[in-house]
């Protein structure tokens, strides 16, 4: 049976890749391979955990070269070194990879060199600056020259991958596995297979959900957004405000600094998948500078604050399901002010949309694979 492999350093990557690994699976025409490169190991296990997935590969990451972020060059190096002798190994037909981060990159660029057709999950998206997000929005651009299958989310992803000059035919419209994962833990958390977080219990009346991490948000941007919710805290003391804090000492320490020992905000190390997806559903909305949180909450009919000058998703914006308020201050306070305040505009934000998927993108992408297996 034909090998796939599946790369996944991140908690996103393994949450998009895990529905689309589970489909394969279950098909049985194809057998899957899930590899965790060493980014993110504890939080890619975790992810993959939560879906009943244990990788079959494991790489070790070296020690960076010296303290304090590890370079993105050495990190791309190293994963290309790992990489390498695991497709030697494996002889996969195909290689896997999703999104834009550092591990995408280097599975795409290990396969290419490996002469292994590599497939893109969530191709496509683009802000148009090189520089917003960073890396992210290079390393998406980068994949899409080596890649030879192109898995859109959304039709304006396809556009811009035809814009680019990349084959109509090697393009394929699915929606975002990511919704896959996002309904399939609902149903699990519904029936009770999975639960809830317990902060649920502690946290008074309704709340904002809060999580920011990005590189280009880093130092004044998040010091910016602190400050706005600290200014919301104050003027809604009713409403609580649950910020996730990012493994990163350089994202989490401005809201150690700004926010810490204030009554209606609250502090959490990270949640795992389940946690997460219950918050989402339970809290009145999200501010995020997250792609896949951008995603999720439309899904949800939760309205998002984006923090970011730039967003590779404008479909959530140009529905109204999401304001790109950016990293000013003034901008994220009001953004906050209105969605608290302004139950008009709450209301017509707070409406489920299907805007990135059905829920079926695994079963579309799969279709794919297979059709052109059997067309060899």
């Amino acid at each position: 049976m034909e090998k796939i492999l599946f790369i996944a350093g991140t908690r996103p990557e393994a949450i998009k890749l895990a529905p689309l690994y589970l489909e394969i699976r279950r098909r049985r025409i194809f057998e899957p391979v899930m590899v965790v490169t060493g980014q993110h190991p504890v939080l890619a296990d975790e992810a993959l955990a939560a879906f009943g997935i244990s990788a079959e590969v494991k790489l070790q990451m070296p020690s960076p070269p010296e303290d304090g972020p590890r370079p993105l060059s050495w990190l791309l190096g190293e994963l290309c070194l790992l990489l390498g002798p695991v497709i030697a190994e494996q002889k996969p037909g195909y290689m896997i990879v999703q999104g834009d981060t550092t591990s995408a990159l280097a599975g795409a660029l290990a396969g290419f060199y490996g002469k292994t057709p590599v497939v893109h999950v969530e191709a496509g998206l683009r802000t148009g600056s090189i520089s917003a997000p960073f890396p992210e929005e290079g390393n998406r651009r980068m994949i899409a020259r080596v890649a030879d299958l192109h898995m859109a989310p959304t039709a304006a992803a396809r556009d811009n991958l035809v814009w680019e000059g990349v084959a109509e035919e090697s393009i394929f419209v699915t929606g975002n596995t990511g919704i896959d994962a996002l309904f399939a833990m609902v149903e699990r958390l519904k029936s009770g297979a999975a639960q809830k977080d317990k902060a649920l219990d502690v946290l008074p009346g309704p709340f904002a959900l809060i999580t920011a991490h990005r590189r280009e948000n880093w130092g004044a941007p998040m010091e910016n957004l602190c400050r706005a919710i600290a200014r919301a805290a104050h003027e809604f003391p009713d409403f609580s405000f649950l910020c996730i804090m990012h493994p990163n000492p350089i994202a989490r320490e401005p809201f150690e600094q700004l926010l810490a020992d204030r009554a209606n905000i609250q502090l959490a190390e990270p949640l795992d998948y389940p946690e997460n997806v219950s918050m989402m559903q339970s809290c009145r909305f999200i501010i995020t500078d997250s792609g896949g949180l951008q995603e999720e909450a439309p899904a949800l009919g939760r309205p998002v604050l984006v923090v970011r000058e730039q967003s590779e998703r404008p479909e959530a914006i140009e529905a109204g399901a999401a304001i790109l308020v950016g990293s000013d201050e003034e901008k994220i306070f009001k953004g906050i002010q209105t969605l608290i305040a302004d139950e008009t505009r709450y209301q017509k934000m707070a409406v489920s949309r299907m805007i990135f998927g059905d829920g079926k993108a695994s079963e579309r992408i799969a279709d794919v694979l297979e059709g052109k297996f059997q067309g060899r």
